[in-house]
């Protein structure tokens, strides 16, 4: 991923496309939430945070250049037409949507919350 960001930004390209095996970025893994929505826009930072919480979609470093160069990324499928997911500077409109999700799980004593099928887990507030 980051070679094809530095390799766009080198070559002053319009937008760098990032093929992979989904179809773009979702609220959530939907391996593991079955109503986790394929999501149109995301900004540079909602994505490198989702990275950090361990979201595989796109490595954090290449997020970071695209950001610091303001090359646009877009995330398609390999295997189908979909029109995947623009991944680019915030504007108003993308203020509109609804949160991320997560999976709360019982794990132990209490609950501990999984993002994005990462294999972190952090402390829930109801333990």
């Amino acid at each position: 991923d980051t070679t094809a960001v530095a390799l766009a930004v080198a070559i002053a390209a319009d937008r760098c496309d990032i093929y992979t095996d989904v179809t773009g970025v979702f609220t959530a893994d939907p391996n593991m939430v079955p109503r986790a929505r394929k999501l149109d826009r995301i900004s540079y930072e909602e994505m490198l945070e989702m990275a950090a919480l361990g979201a595989k979609v796109l490595h954090s470093r290449s997020v970071e250049f695209a950001m610091r160069y303001r090359m646009p990324l877009r995330v398609l499928s390999t295997f189908s037409e979909d029109p995947g997911t623009l991944v680019t500077e915030e504007d108003r409109t993308m203020e509109i949507r609804p949160r991320w999700s997560s999976v709360m799980s019982p794990i132990g004593r209490g609950l501990r919350r999984r993002c994005f099928g990462s294999s972190r887990t952090t402390p829930s507030l109801w333990t």
